[in-house]
C-alpha cells in the first residue's frame, strides 16, 4: 500500500505519466501480483512443453491469467501490478529483513487488551464432536475387517469323500447242504440270475470286510451283477466289487 501511493506521486512528475496513471484501480492487484512473484520463485513447473519450437511449462497458464488481468483497465493497473511483483522481489530477497520482523511485546498487548474484545470473541466457538467426521484410518480398518468376515473362500480343487474304514468281520459260515444235493448243483442255484437272502448278506459281509481278488475260485462277473452292487455300495471300489464277485 506504501508503495503503491509513493508511485502514483512519482508518476505526477511528468505530464504522460501523470494523465496515464492518475488514479489507481480498486482490488488486490498489488498483492496478488506479490504472490504470483513468489509463485514463479518457489513453485517448480510440473511438466514441459514445446510450442512452435518455444520451449514452456504448465506455469504459462497462470502468467496468461495474470497478464490478462494486468492488461484490464490499460495502462491504469500497469502500475498495482509492477508494485506487487517490486514488493514480492523485496520479500522474498529480504533486502529490508521483513521475514525477521516482528511487533513488539506492547503492542501485542495493547492489542489483546483493548482491540481484540472490539473484534469479537476471543474463545473460538465450542462444537460438538459429533457433527466432526469419523477419521479416515478408522474408517478404512472398519471395512476392511468385515470384507474379511464376509470373504467366502472359493477352490477349484476336489473336495475327497471321506472313505470309510472297513471293519474286519467274521466270515459268516456256509450252511451244511440238505441230504440229497450235491455241492455242485448248489454252486450251479448260487450262479443262478437270481439269488437268494443268503447270498446278498454274504455279499455284503466280504464287502464289509475289505476283501481282494486273488482267493478262491475266480470267475468272470457279468455287468449286471456289478451295476447291481454298484448301486447298493456306491461308496467302494470297482476292484474290491470285481474281487467279490470274482470268488463267488
Amino acid at each position: 500500500m506504501l508503495l503503491s501511493f509513493v508511485a502514483l506521486l512519482v508518476a505526477q512528475l511528468t505530464p504522460a505519466t501523470s494523465t496515464w496513471f492518475n488514479n489507481i484501480p480498486p482490488g488486490p492487484i498489488a498483492i496478488m501480483s506479490a504472490l504470483l512473484y513468489q509463485y514463479m520463485r518457489l513453485v517448480p513447473p510440473a511438466y514441459h512443453f514445446r510450442i512452435f519450437g518455444l520451449g514452456m511449462s504448465d506455469k504459462v497458464w497462470v502468467y496468461a491469467i495474470a497478464a490478462q488481468l494486468a492488461s484490464t483497465q490499460f495502462p491504469a493497473k500497469l502500475l498495482p501490478t509492477a508494485v506487487g511483483l517490486l514488493a514480492g522481489y523485496l520479500y522474498r530477497s529480504d533486502f529490508l529483513q521483513l521475514k525477521g520482523w516482528r511487533l513488539s511485546t506492547k503492542v501485542v498487548r495493547f492489542a489483546e487488551a483493548w482491540i481484540g474484545p472490539l473484534l469479537g470473541e476471543a474463545q473460538p466457538v465450542r462444537r460438538t464432536n459429533r457433527v466432526l467426521p469419523e477419521p479416515r484410518a478408522q474408517v478404512e480398518a472398519r471395512r476392511q475387517a468385515a470384507a474379511i468376515d464376509q470373504e467366502e473362500v472359493v477352490t477349484t480343487a476336489r473336495v475327497p469323500r471321506p472313505r470309510r474304514t472297513p471293519t474286519a468281520r467274521p466270515p459268516i459260515p456256509a450252511a451244511p447242504p440238505p441230504n440229497g444235493v450235491s455241492s455242485a448243483g448248489e454252486d450251479a442255484q448260487e450262479t443262478g440270475p437270481v439269488a437268494g437272502g443268503g447270498v446278498v448278506r454274504q455279499w455284503m459281509s466280504e464287502l464289509a470286510s475289505g476283501a481282494r481278488p486273488g482267493a478262491g475260485t475266480v470267475r468272470a462277473p457279468g455287468e449286471a451283477e456289478i451295476a447291481i452292487l454298484t448301486g447298493m455300495f456306491p461308496g467302494l471300489q470297482r476292484e474290491v466289487i470285481l474281487g467279490v464277485l470274482q470268488r463267488r
